[in-house]
């Protein structure tokens, strides 16, 4: 059996830069495009690779949280919008986090997939 993925997200990559020649190590050949978002000193860092000739793309956003990318399918010319996040660890940050992420206003018609590593706990359970 053989399985394979179209578009990678990746939080927490420690990098400041990216190189197609890296990619190549970490991923599939067919994952041939990428965006990135650097790290910060030695947290952080986003990227999202995807297969170019099933997909084309724009970065649209991005902040010290998240990167955003349009999305459109080569096949079809379906259009969504991915954003990956990565939150931040401190109480401080998260506020700001979190109203940023409440004063988003996606309009209705566009598809929105927003994925990541929020670093945050509804509840905490040692047990």
């Amino acid at each position: 059996m053989q399985s394979s993925c179209d578009i990678v997200c990746l939080q927490e990559t420690n990098k400041d830069v990216f190189y197609s020649q890296f990619l190549k190590h970490i991923c599939l050949n067919s994952l041939d495009a990428f965006e990135f978002l650097p790290s910060n000193g030695a947290s952080r860092g986003i990227l999202v690779a995807w297969n170019g000739s099933l997909f084309s793309s724009n970065k649209i956003f991005s902040n010290d949280y998240c990167l955003s990318m349009e999305f459109t399918s080569t096949h079809n010319d379906a259009y969504w919008v991915l954003t990956c996040v990565y939150g931040p660890c401190t109480a401080e940050a998260k506020v700001l986090f979190l109203n940023w992420l409440k004063e988003i206003q996606m309009p209705d018609n566009v598809d929105w997939l927003i994925l990541g590593d929020f670093n945050l706990i509804r509840q905490e359970d040692r047990n």
